[in-house]
């Protein structure tokens, strides 16, 4: 399958970063597994249709791992244009859509635009022909929208450190280093510290301690890779 073969990969320029699962997630899932609806008939085309998915992914949070991406950067997000399908010239998927979604890697990404932007990581060997394209994963393309809470849901105005890997193309698996995913998003809270990891609470009980990294130290570390 696509997602086993891609999973843990690298890609630095021309082969070396972990996709990480970036098409994978919207295969694995079953029907009923993941995604409203995996029970309902099988639709034809680009009728409307709600895709939900939580990953269970690869996170990049640490210095080490950051060093695995094909580009990090600390920037502000300043803005999001029209979402499109992660296909050649971003067409619609033909035929069921539930198989192109869940089995073919079709995927919808959300463009976004950010200011005040210094690279960390770069293992890009050769400008690309025409600068590249990032973006969020999921978004809404017509009547069909997909989400997966698992990736960073990027808000307007956030300072954050942002991790991307490249997208695949939905329905030929092909690595796509012109258009690069948001993976991971980590904010930079003020002064000089960044957030790798929330707090998190369940029944009560913290599940997950708060872990970040100084801005200062993350770059040094950064600049080693």
């Amino acid at each position: 399958m696509l997602c086993a073969l891609a999973i843990d990969r690298l890609l630095r320029g021309a082969l070396v970063l972990a996709l990480l699962g970036t098409a994978c997630e919207a295969q694995a899932g079953a029907p009923g597994d993941a995604g409203t609806g995996g029970t309902a008939p099988p639709q034809t085309g680009t009728a409307a249709r709600q895709y939900d998915f939580h990953s269970d992914r690869v996170e990049l949070d640490t210095p080490s791992a950051m060093c695995r991406a094909i580009y990090v950067e600390v920037a502000t997000v300043r803005g999001s244009g029209a979402s499109h399908w992660n296909s050649p010239g971003g067409a619609a998927p033909t035929g069921d859509l539930d198989t192109a979604v869940r089995r073919l890697g079709y995927l919808i990404y959300t463009p976004i635009s950010t200011s005040d932007t210094k690279p960390l990581v770069d293992h890009r060997t050769a400008a690309p022909a025409a600068p590249a394209e990032y973006v969020s994963y999921g978004g809404r393309v017509g009547g069909v929208g997909i989400r997966d809470d698992g990736y960073p849901q990027l808000g307007m105005g956030d300072r954050d450190i942002l991790v991307f890997v490249p997208a695949i193309q939905g329905g030929n698996g092909r690595i796509d280093t012109g258009v690069l995913v948001a993976h991971n998003a980590f904010p930079v809270l003020g002064g000089d510290r960044v957030q790798l990891k929330r707090k998190t609470m369940e029944q009560g009980r913290v599940s997950q301690q708060e872990r970040t990294i100084s801005l200062s130290d993350l770059v040094a570390q950064l600049s080693k890779c």
